[in-house]
């Protein structure tokens, strides 16, 4: 357990060659098998099952599988599934299934059981997890109890294709995915996988929101910037921060206050009223406007009071929301989830969702 080490070759930019990066994933593994227990597999399988029996290939067995799989990054699942028969090796559990078995399990146990299974892992790793990241917005916890990140991504095409696409020109995209990030905490609180790639990025994101605390502010880019995602929010009491969809219709209606600084710097604050009224009821918000020379930025928020959300602190935090393409990367190319070792919707969740675990 000492010595284990993961050993990742990253490009850092097109300019510098590639480098041996180790990482001591020791603290990792100690809190994947705290956490990630018999106990809590069984309770998140009783609780989502219809008819489904957990037979060899439990819903513990596959998580410790499954995470074990994505630290040691073997060159496929049947050489996982070997190093399992023989008595596991390293993170692997024991066991005696037959490669068609396995796979078997892979392709019929729906990923719903790895959604839930994930989620409830995750809640009980808050338990140990500090609000200690984002230092310059430490303020907004006296305001609100928790600061999301949210946005969507297309997972990468699967590069072995099964025999009866392998006729097929185009790529082969496995699914999607929506991840909420916790900025307080720095941790992911929410993936949600879609096997259909083309599923709208804005309607996955909406049954999320009944999984995040009331009170929590949501920073999103323009896609999220919707009458129908604010009217969302608003029934959940939830507050959201993203930027001006140029696709809106916007009215001003009142000024609330102008401020000058050096440089050609202004920034205004608006009351507005947000669509036609024809398909949906048209909604108050709140416009912050920056202009410095030619640099220009909108936000639109449903927090009305300036003083729970202060326009410099809108446009301050707005920034902060690149770090979930730092999860994405991660995820993808840290984790390995440019490459799949299943080309099924289920298999693909479970290894998705044993990278988020990760």
């Amino acid at each position: 357990m000492e010595g284990l080490i993961m050993s990742l070759s990253l490009a850092s930019s097109e300019a510098e060659p590639a480098s041996n990066v180790r990482i001591n994933l020791l603290e990792t593994v100690c809190l994947l098998n705290k956490h990630l227990t018999e106990a809590l597999c069984q309770q998140v399988f009783q609780s989502t099952r219809t008819s489904e029996r957990q037979r060899e290939w439990s819903l513990f067995a596959l998580g410790k599988f499954w995470t074990a799989v994505i630290i040691q990054a073997p060159n496929s699942l049947g050489q996982a599934l070997d190093q399992a028969r023989t008595g596991g090796e390293g993170l692997l559990p024991e066991v005696t299934a037959t490669d068609g078995g396995s796979f078997q399990r892979y392709k019929t146990l729906n990923w719903k059981f790895f959604h839930a299974l994930y989620y409830a892992f995750t809640q009980r790793l808050l338990g140990e997890a500090q609000p200690v990241f984002a230092g310059t917005m430490s303020d907004l916890r006296a305001r609100f109890p928790n600061l999301f990140l949210i946005d969507g991504s297309r997972l990468d095409p699967i590069a072995h294709k099964l025999k009866i696409l392998r006729n097929t020109a185009s790529a082969i995209l496995p699914g999607c995915m929506t991840v909420v990030y916790d900025l307080f905490n720095g941790v992911t609180r929410q993936v949600l996988f879609d096997p259909d790639a083309a599923a709208a990025e804005l309607l996955r994101a909406v049954p999320i929101l009944s999984s995040l605390p009331q009170g929590s502010l949501i920073v999103g880019d323009r896609l999220y910037a919707s009458i129908q995602f604010f009217w969302e929010l608003s029934k959940r009491g939830q507050w959201g921060l993203f930027r001006l969809n140029g696709t809106l219709k916007v009215e001003r209606q009142h000024l609330i206050s102008r401020k000058q600084g050096g440089g050609r710097t202004v920034v205004e604050e608006w009351l507005v009223s947000v669509g036609s009224g024809q398909t949906a009821p048209v909604i108050t918000l709140r416009l912050i406007c920056f202009r410095q020379g030619k640099r220009q930025r909108d936000l639109l928020t449903n927090v009305l009071d300036p003083q729970m959300l202060t326009a410099q602190e809108a446009l301050s935090l707005y920034p902060l929301r690149w770090q979930i393409e730092r999860v994405f990367f991660d995820l993808k190319l840290v984790l390995k989830l440019e490459r799949f070792y299943t080309a099924n919707p289920n298999g693909v969740a479970m290894q998705l969702y044993a990278a988020a675990m990760v």
